[in-house]
Parts: structure tokens; C-alpha cells; sequence
């Protein structure tokens, strides 16, 4: 997706939750800066495992979900860097 339908589908989701809350979205998607905005509740699969689950913070942050989709901890980044470090362009997976 590029930048403008990403952001037509942040805003179609979100309109969706506004107007029929007891609807209930699935939404498989990679680009985790969408996720974090439309989701309450996440579940992380790589490669069909369940690596974690929960609020999106709490699950794109679980130190298994970084391992798989950077290949490293979070804080081996920069030096430096404390355990929570987010790289600035941050769209590349983990949002």
C-alpha cells in the first residue's frame, strides 16, 4: 500500500468503528503504524506461531515480535540506546 491508501484505510477503518461499535474488524496487516492506530487487540503470528498478543503496545513490543521482525532486541540498536529504542523510521515493521 502506499502512503494515500494507507491512510484512506486508517480513516475507513476507524469511520467503520465510529459508526457500528459492535462490529468486529479483522484486519491482517503489516505496516504496524495503521495497526497501532484502528487496533485494541493484536495477535503477532510469524510463520503460523503465536509470538504475542494484547494491546498493540504491549504486543509489538514483546521482545519475541522484535526478535522476528528486526533479527535483534530493540535496545541492540544504537549505542546507548535504552531497551524501549523505536528507530525514526519506524514503518518498516514495527511501527
Amino acid at each position: 500500500m502506499n502512503p494515500t491508501e494507507t491512510a484512506e484505510l486508517t480513516d475507513l477503518v476507524l469511520a467503520l468503528r465510529r459508526l457500528r461499535p459492535a462490529l468486529g474488524i479483522l484486519v491482517v496487516e503489516h505496516k504496524l503504524s495503521l495497526v497501532r492506530r484502528v487496533a485494541d487487540r493484536v495477535m503477532v503470528l510469524n510463520h503460523g506461531r503465536l509470538l504475542a498478543e494484547g494491546t498493540p503496545e504491549a504486543a509489538l513490543d514483546h521482545p519475541e515480535v522484535v526478535e522476528a521482525y528486526l533479527g535483534r532486541s530493540r535496545g541492540s540498536g544504537a549505542p546507548g540506546a535504552p531497551a524501549s529504542f523505536r528507530p525514526a523510521s519506524s514503518d518498516a515493521h514495527l511501527g
